[in-house]
């Protein structure tokens, strides 16, 4: 057993230059190709080992999505223009911290947006804000606020003579 060494900023070609592994002089390892690179393990796992001190990354360029399962199967994450893409094109997403314990926090001042601002919820740190486009809708049997309630705009009421808001303000006239 034995090594081959090839001097560094040198290329093993396949082919042609397209198809080439080389390695720089700082130790940068390049594999280029003209098409897929595979990296296939028969029955064992792929480790991605960097260095732990911090200063070390794995990178993936801009518009280019990390598949999980095959490039059809629509499962990605990708940074496009900005925006970081989680897709799901036949299941959930699911937000789950390892603990049980565990909690999905959302910073301070980030807008969860449901289709646009208009329907969306933020928590500025002092107060959680709830903005619906055309209303909000609270469907349950029991609905309880615990505190002081400011109503601004009018109230409305469906006529039922045991919950009519504006006859139990009134009562108190």
């Amino acid at each position: 057993s034995g090594n081959i060494n090839v001097p560094y900023n040198s290329n093993l070609n396949f082919g042609t230059t397209s198809n080439s592994i080389s390695v720089t002089t700082s130790g940068n390892l390049t594999l280029k190709s003209t098409n897929d690179i595979n990296i296939t393990s028969q029955t064992g796992s792929i480790y991605l080992n960097v260095n732990t001190s911090g200063s070390s990354s794995v990178n993936i360029s801009n518009n280019t999505p990390l598949y999980f399962g095959n490039k059809t199967s629509g499962n990605y994450i990708m940074s496009s223009g900005g925006n970081l893409n989680i897709s799901s094109s036949s299941g959930n997403i699911n937000l789950t911290p390892k603990a049980s314990t565990g909690t999905v926090f959302i910073p301070t001042n980030t807008i969860l947006s449901f289709g646009s601002t208009s329907d969306s919820i933020l928590s500025d740190g002092t107060q959680l804000l709830i903005n619906g486009y055309n209303g909000i809708g609270i469907n349950t049997s029991n609905f309880t606020i615990a505190g002081n309630v400011n109503i601004v705009g009018t109230i409305t009421s469906t006529p039922d003579p045991d919950s009519d808001l504006n006859k139990i303000g009134r009562a108190h006239v």
